[in-house]
């Protein structure tokens, strides 16, 4: 069974153990195996980083919600796992729920911003079709691993 690593800022909700249950659920519908951050036991920073790369490095897939949060863009931290499963040859699987294109949410502060239609910088929005739910992403990944 493929793995799928689940990246976003969803950690971040109140009820990140119970979502992570249902993304887990839907993965596991979909013939995946899921491989949740939030189930590391780590007792610090670097303990979660270190946990975090080593289920990316045992993923075959990224599945990566990059709905812009706090701020124009997709979660930091998302974007540091999109990268690095992109060093490491991982199929990374974006959705958002804000498709808009980026330039509109950049505050104009007269400096060049990117103008390629895409939802996010092109480092992170042209690595796959932005898919617009979970649900989405996973079908791309299946018909990924045909």
């Amino acid at each position: 069974m493929k793995k799928v690593y689940v990246a976003g800022p969803w950690v971040f909700r109140p009820d990140a153990k119970e979502h992570a249950e249902h993304l887990r659920q839907l993965l596991l519908d979909a013939g995946f195996e899921a491989l949740i951050p939030i189930d590391n036991e780590c007792d610090s920073s670097i303990q979660i980083k270190i946990a975090n790369i080593t289920m990316i490095e045992r993923c075959d897939y990224i599945i990566a919600d990059i709905t812009p949060f706090r701020g124009p863009s997709a979660d930091v931290g998302t974007v540091f796992e999109i990268g690095f499963g992109f060093a490491v040859n991982k199929a990374v699987f974006p959705w958002s729920l804000d498709k808009s294109e980026y330039k509109t949410r950049v505050v104009p502060d007269g400096l060049h911003v990117e103008d390629f239609g895409l939802c996010d910088n092109l480092m992170i929005a042209a690595c796959m079709p932005v898919q617009d739910s979970f649900e989405a992403a996973i079908k791309s990944a299946q018909r990924w691993d045909r």
